[in-house]
This record gives C-alpha cells, sequence and structure tokens, in this order.
C-alpha cells in the first residue's frame, strides 16, 4: 500500500501533468512542507518551479530551478532544472542568461532528452539578439546533431528563413534545396517554395 507521502506526490505531479496548475502548485508547497525528508523533494521542487512557470510566476520558478541546480545532490534533475530555468530566462527576454543555460545543457547534459531542445533556443537567442551568424550555427548544430527530432524541421526551416531575411541569397538558397530534400513533408516546405520563388 502507498504511504500518505507517495499519495500526496503522486497526487500533485498527476495535477501538473493535466496542467491543473494552481493545484499542482498548493499541493507541491504542502507536500515540501509536510514532508521536509522525503526522498522526492528535489523532483517536488522542480515540479513546483514548472507549476509556477506556466502560471507565468517566473520569479518564484527561477528560484526553485536554481535551487535544484546548484545541489551537488540533485543530479539526477540538474539538465532538466538548467533547461527549465534556461526557459524562464528566455520568457523574460533575459537572452544572455538563458544562453548560459541553454549552453550549459549542451557541454554538461549532452545526451539529456532536453539537448535538442537547447540547440534550438539557442538559436531562437541568438536570432532574438540580432545575431543572424551564430543563430544559423545553432540550428544547424541541432540539425546535425538531432535530425530525427520534429525540431529539426523547424530549426531547417529557420535557417533557411535566417538567411533569406539577411540577404545571404546564394547561401539561402543552398540551404532550401537541402531542406526540401531532407524534410519534403514538413508544414514548412509551403513558406520554402514561396521563399524559392523569392530568390
Amino acid at each position: 500500500a502507498y504511504s500518505d507521502e507517495n499519495k500526496d506526490f503522486l497526487f500533485a505531479n498527476q495535477a501538473l501533468e493535466d496542467e491543473y496548475y494552481d493545484i499542482a502548485k498548493d499541493r507541491l508547497a504542502s507536500f515540501i512542507s509536510s514532508y521536509p525528508d522525503s526522498k522526492n523533494m528535489i523532483e517536488a521542487r522542480l515540479y513546483l518551479g514548472r507549476a509556477y512557470f506556466n502560471l507565468n510566476k517566473l520569479d518564484r520558478a527561477k528560484y526553485e530551478f536554481e535551487y535544484i541546480v546548484e545541489r551537488p545532490d540533485a543530479a539526477a534533475f540538474s539538465g532538466e532544472a538548467a533547461y527549465w530555468l534556461a526557459e524562464t530566462y528566455f520568457v523574460s527576454t533575459n537572452y544572455p542568461k538563458a544562453l548560459e543555460y541553454y549552453q550549459r545543457i549542451i557541454s554538461e547534459y549532452p545526451a539529456s532528452d532536453y539537448a535538442a531542445y537547447a540547440y534550438y533556443s539557442e538559436g531562437w537567442c541568438y536570432r532574438n539578439m540580432g545575431e543572424a551568424e551564430r543563430a544559423v550555427s545553432a540550428f544547424k548544430d541541432m540539425v546535425r546533431k538531432f535530425p530525427r527530432v520534429s525540431l529539426a524541421a523547424k530549426a531547417g526551416y529557420l535557417i533557411c528563413e535566417t538567411l533569406f531575411q539577411n540577404g545571404k541569397t546564394r547561401e539561402a538558397k543552398e540551404e532550401i534545396d537541402a531542406f526540401l530534400i531532407n524534410f519534403p513533408l514538413s508544414p514548412e516546405t509551403g513558406k520554402i517554395y514561396f521563399m524559392k520563388g523569392e530568390i
């Protein structure tokens, strides 16, 4: 039989998964105060941070993610916490700080489920900062290292669009041709053909 602690944790986690973020936040905060020695403490703090993130309470989210990232005993959740911390900075438009954490995921957690997303978001940070060449480089890294991830086609499209918008038509044409070979069934294919027609 499950203990009250396990039931409380599973209930809070289910509320988060079901996108009942207010309920999840309250249940997780209650769990953390009720079971300070729980083996699920780090995970509960991570989920609490995600609940705050989804409620747009970014400072509270940041606090929870930083708590995990800085703890040596939280290694199992550090990569995920670093990703959510980066996302929190990204949503706050603090792109240099977001980059710091995306790059940390890329260097320290290259096998993580979040590595592909880190490359993709790194490209978006550079793009939003007006650093087109670095954005293209990050998107290319993502496509090269994770060609089968669903975001690869979006990254491929963003490579073409960034080059096209910055007047690099020869490079854009090469990338467009590569895109049409690599991602022929992508939802972006129509936009790519339009772009090709404009070159």
